[in-house]
């Protein structure tokens, strides 16, 4: 997994792990002429999965992170890529 503070890239096989937050992805599906759908555990103090697509927002602890986009499809060594865009105060 490659991480800057705002982004997480996962590979095919390969969870990652970004300030005590585990990714995991469970599944990339891309049929033809269908939209992408990732299936993503998201792993704080709790498990959480999430259905998404291209664009599509998931809370992370304080903050709003999004699906960015998955990279080399159809191939099987795929990235997919995670990106915050918003943190929230208290």
């Amino acid at each position: 997994m490659n991480a800057m503070a705002d982004e997480v890239s996962l590979r095919h096989g390969v969870p990652g792990e970004l300030d005590g937050v585990s990714y995991i992805v469970r599944r990339v599906r891309a049929p033809k002429e269908r939209p992408v759908s990732v299936a993503l555990v998201v792993i704080t103090d709790r498990e959480q999965d999430y259905d998404l697509g291209i664009g599509d927002t998931f809370p992370v602890r304080d903050q709003t992170w999004k699906l960015d986009r998955v990279d080399n499809l159809p191939n099987p060594d795929w990235r997919v890529i995670l990106r915050k865009i918003e943190q929230h105060t208290r």
